[in-house]
């Protein structure tokens, strides 16, 4: 597993925050065609994630296919089956005191989502988080968990191929890597691991 080097992580946020400040992210048309491709991802490439995450710590394929590739999958449908719904202004009309006023809540993109993964379960817990903030509209970086080497590879390998490079981008490397992250311009966090960490 290369690293990515430690002087390019800011860049990385620059990049991402001017895409982001183009709008780019909040056109539903885009937000949907990322969910649909994350889908093709992880139904095309289900074997060689199950290959992966054998090589990393011997899962069995089936367990891979099933939690990893499966559950995805099935929340990308789920995801574009209410994004529509859930990107739409919701009118509110719930107190008295305010019923000649139009009051309306209109959801916003965070910014950038940092995202980091865990080992036991490299595709899902990194992938999934990722469903969402990509329905939400924001960029977002992925740093896979540095234990399971092969799966971090191929999650960076595909995450490239298959999304838009200039709004998703993947981090490879292990503490220091995460802790140049950590003190980067995020706007929102994804984190499944110890709290010593």
């Amino acid at each position: 597993m290369a690293e990515t080097p430690l002087d390019s992580i800011p860049s990385i946020f620059q990049e991402l925050r001017a895409e982001f400040n183009s709008g780019k992210t909040k056109s539903i048309a885009w937000r949907k065609r990322q969910i649909e491709q994350l889908y093709k991802m992880c139904d095309e490439q289900k074997e060689v994630f199950a290959s992966a995450a054998h090589a990393d710590f011997h899962r069995p394929t089936a367990e891979t296919l099933l939690y990893d590739c499966g559950v995805i999958r099935n929340e990308c449908v789920h995801t574009l089956n209410h994004i529509d719904e859930w990107a739409r202004d919701e009118y509110r009309s719930d107190s008295l005191a305010y019923a000649t006023m139009d009051k309306c809540v209109h959801r916003e993109p965070y910014g950038i989502c940092l995202i980091i993964g865990a080992w036991n379960y490299p595709f899902l817990i990194t992938l999934s988080p990722l469903i969402g903030a990509l329905a939400a509209g924001n960029c977002a970086i992925l740093k896979p968990s540095e234990l399971a080497p092969n799966s971090a590879t191929i999650i960076a390998k595909m995450v490239e191929r298959y999304l838009d490079p200039s709004c998703v981008r993947v981090v490879l490397g292990a503490v220091d890597q995460t802790q140049a992250l950590l003190k980067g311009d995020i706007d929102h966090l994804f984190y499944t691991g110890s709290t010593m960490v």
